[in-house]
């Protein structure tokens, strides 16, 4: 059973023995209309987003679906990383979540959900992973368990570090 307590819109990828990308989003995501501060999440998603491939072109790949599965479990499981940037002169992997407002969720989800199973699609003995929460508000009062590293920019993460990055538009 996993070590981590369950957060509100995962479960943690404990011992992945499959992952792979998907082609396709999965068959139980529908479109759903926002309002308001969740809404207003989504316009700072889709600007960061936007920025981001902007800046990095192909090496930043936006919200790409995965598909992976659990040891001892036959359920296929889905996640979907608000991006990944591929920094390959330093053999990085920069797993990015973009959150309106710094939350300790984003630390979990990063950490204990994305992590896990891109590991498993990139082998770590190959690669260095780093992981990095892009934010238009940071408050520090927010406290998760490992200390925040503020970074420049999101190729400025560092692997075993918890990156954020302080993003508004219109401040480049």
């Amino acid at each position: 059973m996993s070590s981590h307590p369950r957060q509100r819109n995962y479960f943690p990828a404990d011992a992945v023995e499959f992952a792979e990308f998907a082609s396709t989003a999965p068959p139980f995501i529908k479109p759903v209309r926002r309002s308001g501060r969740k809404l207003q999440g989504l316009k700072y998603e889709r600007k960061a987003h936007d920025y981001l491939e902007a800046r990095y072109g192909s090496l930043f790949l936006r919200g790409p679906w995965l598909r992976f599965r659990l040891a001892g479990d036959p359920r296929l499981q889905w996640c979907q990383p608000d991006g990944i940037y591929f920094d390959l002169p330093r053999g990085q992997i920069t797993i990015v979540e973009i959150k309106y407002n710094h939350t300790a969720d984003a630390w979990f989800q990063l950490t204990s959900l994305y992590l896990p199973v891109l590991l498993r699609l990139f082998p770590e003995e190959l690669w260095k992973f780093a992981c990095i929460e892009m934010v238009k508000w940071y408050d520090c009062a927010t406290t998760v368990p490992k200390p925040v590293k503020l970074r420049p920019s999101v190729c400025a993460a560092r692997p075993g570090e918890f990156g954020v990055y302080i993003w508004r538009p219109g401040d480049d």
